[in-house]
């Protein structure tokens, strides 16, 4: 009778879900766009972490699979969550071993909602993966078939179906709905299959960031070369703060503080070496109502560790503004070049895509330069890490375009303004003056980063994160604000 019940509200299940406010597509049904392959995990050991395994769009779904013979890998979304809810459709061969990562780094380290679809497997437990392997609950196991289970005993959540009620509930060969849901830090997490909710785990131990990409997974091992795994529908809601629609926290036409004046809310550091969110030598800091890059941590020397603070809403179509002066002396190691050095990184990738030694991110930055004493030294200027742009409808492949500024010498306030318009057009202006502008942002496919972001995506920036960068010369911002502008 229960497996009855259960079967009967699926259906109200799903329209419950689709009428609910919040929820928001990841997948456009046609193109890898707004996602990223990843080697980086233990799963693409067999190609001495080269390849990811084999990732397309098929029939408006993503099918997975291994590439050679016992080379998984992950797919991660670019975009980088905290609280939030995720639900997609499954209909994956019956031997593939998979997951849904919640949380997850370029690595693979992940809360996993587990998607072990096999002969010893489950669906919907939880497992840390890359987290000790722990925890690893479930509550039912196939029984060597897919029609067939066994409930698990004494699990933290008793299964809520019949056994005998499995193959009138789960469709094999047919789309079923899986759902995850991860708040707080350490996380509460929940899963459920076709609306029925599955497991519940609250984890106790602070060990895991708090944001991390959405990521699908085909495991290593094995030859899985012809079986497949398939996702499609893939939607997710954010929770708390986050859940607040970017409409109402940016209205379009509003100019809006990123920067609150007494904290970095909302920003989340990354300095090479280190993994994301974590400050460094406090690196980034608040003093005296601005943002102060700082370097009293570093031990007297930099040793080229670049630092990024990263916003934690991407954008697309956006003015920006920020008053920034540089301070003090470079640390004695800092490259020549970084003297006097920072930059307003736009359209980037996020700060826990970046790989632990990668020094800046694939982006468009807008180089921000302090006078020398004397001479000509313009800011506001165009450098081009990963990425390449357009101007007068030549491609641009050139690291650095001067813009047509002033010099400012001294530890004076200079505020710069940039207008971006998606793929389409950027602009820069200093103290009101249009300095430099060019058209079509887009990923190198020839550079290490960009080529790998660039693969099964569109080429052209349309959007990305917004981040301020440390260069071994201390800098301060004094006010970061934006304003969102309405696509044309």
């Amino acid at each position: 009778m229960v497996g009855l019940v259960c079967v009967a509200g699926l259906a109200m299940g799903r329209a419950g879900l689709g009428e609910e406010p919040g929820w928001v597509s990841v997948f456009d049904g046609a193109t890898l766009s707004g996602w990223q392959v990843s080697a980086k995990s233990g799963h693409s050991r067999a190609s001495g972490n080269t390849s990811g395994g084999r990732w397309v769009v098929e029939d408006g779904a993503i099918v997975g699979s291994q590439d050679v013979p016992g080379n998984g890998g992950i797919l991660l979304s670019e975009r980088t969550y905290g609280d939030f809810e995720v639900v997609l459709e499954m209909n994956n061969d019956f031997g593939p071993d998979s997951g849904l990562f919640l949380r997850s780094t370029e690595d693979g380290r992940a809360w996993q909602a587990m998607i072990d679809y096999h002969a010893r497997g489950n669906l919907m437990g939880i497992y840390g993966e890359g987290l000790g392997g722990r925890p690893s609950v479930s509550n039912f196991r196939f029984n060597g078939a897919v029609d067939r289970i066994r409930v698990v005993t004494n699990a933290p959540v008793p299964f809520p179906l019949l056994p005998e009620s499995w193959p009138y509930f789960w469709r094999h060969g047919q789309w079923n709905e899986l759902r995850a849901r991860i708040e707080g830090n350490p996380p509460r997490i929940a899963t459920w299959i076709n609306g029925v909710r599955i497991m519940e785990w609250q984890e106790t131990e602070l060990r895991h960031p708090a944001r991390g990409a959405i990521g699908l997974q085909v495991h290593g091992g094995g030859d899985l070369t012809r079986q497949f795994v398939r996702y499609r529908n893939i939607r997710v809601r954010e929770l708390g703060v986050e859940a607040v629609a970017i409409e109402e926290r940016f209205p379009i036409g509003v100019w809006v503080p990123l920067f609150n004046g007494r904290d970095l809310t909302g920003w989340i550091p990354k300095v090479r070496h280190h993994p994301a969110g974590v400050n460094f030598g406090n690196t980034f800091r608040v003093e005296n109502g601005v943002i102060r890059v700082a370097y009293d941590g570093y031990g007297g020397r930099f040793e080229e560790r670049f630092g990024h603070l990263f916003y934690e809403q991407p954008f697309g179509h956006y003015r920006l503004r920020v008053e920034y002066r540089f301070v003090g002396e470079q640390l004695p190691d800092g490259p020549g070049w970084a003297r006097r050095n920072s930059g307003l990184m736009l359209h980037g990738q996020s700060p826990e895509s970046m790989d632990a030694d990668q020094d800046f991110p694939v982006s468009i930055e807008v180089q921000l330069l302090g006078g020398l004493g004397s001479g000509r030294r313009t800011t506001a200027n165009l450098c081009t890490p990963g990425t390449h742009v357009v101007m007068e409808g030549r491609l641009i492949t050139r690291h650095c375009t001067d813009s047509t500024s002033e010099t400012y010498h001294g530890d004076r306030w200079v505020t710069v303004e940039v207008e971006v318009r998606g793929s389409r057009s950027i602009r820069h202006f200093v103290e009101g003056d249009l300095v430099l502008a060019y058209t079509e942002p887009q990923l190198d496919e020839g550079d290490r980063y960009g080529g790998r972001l660039a693969k099964g995506r569109p080429v052209l920036l349309s959007e990305g994160t917004i981040s301020l960068q440390s260069e071994s010369h201390p800098v301060e911002f004094r006010r970061v604000e934006l304003m969102r502008l309405a696509e044309e």
